[in-house]
């Protein structure tokens, strides 16, 4: 991963200023798509959001139980939402939708794209901690990832229901 960032980082000098271009596009039209609770464990759940354009699916953020942005590969440590009597309040998703849009504001973009063999991605920060991520494919498409409306579709916990959310992919 180390040598995949400091190739990207390199290349992102070289060619780079073309796909950050692209990837502020997107960044900057990026849209709540919908958002859902994920159980990782008997009594904790983390609230995932997902965030898209056009109907479609392109970073999921996950908050903690005060709404803040958890870095990407820290969610195990985060404050989960916990509830000892059974899940948490259906109601609990509504008040995030208050948060996310100071939060949209308050995201920013690296200064650097990574190399994939498909494409590359650009990296969703906030305070500095990186806790989003943008794919798109070689051919400066967004690259859109359809497991997060599938494991939308199965939590019990999600806002809003499905069909409030017409052609997200």
């Amino acid at each position: 991963m180390l040598l995949s960032l400091v190739l990207g980082s390199g290349w992102a000098q070289d060619w780079g200023a073309e796909y950050l271009s692209r990837c502020q596009e997107v960044a900057d039209n990026l849209r709540f798509q919908f958002m859902y609770l994920e159980r990782v464990s008997a009594n904790r759940w983390l609230v995932r959001v997902v965030l898209g354009r056009a109907g479609l699916a392109l970073t999921r953020l996950t908050l903690d139980a005060l709404a803040e942005p958890v870095q990407i590969g820290l969610e195990d440590l985060a404050q989960a939402l916990t509830r000892q009597d059974g899940p948490p309040d259906p109601q609990l998703l509504r008040r995030f939708t208050n948060r996310l849009q100071r939060l949209q504001r308050e995201l920013n973009l690296a200064n650097y794209v990574v190399l994939e063999p498909r494409g590359y991605r650009c990296l969703l920060t906030y305070l500095g901690r990186v806790v989003g991520i943008l794919r798109f494919t070689q051919n400066n498409l967004p690259r859109p990832e359809p497991r997060w409306r599938e494991a939308y579709l199965r939590s019990a916990f999600r806002f809003p229901e499905p069909g409030a959310t017409p052609g997200v992919q």
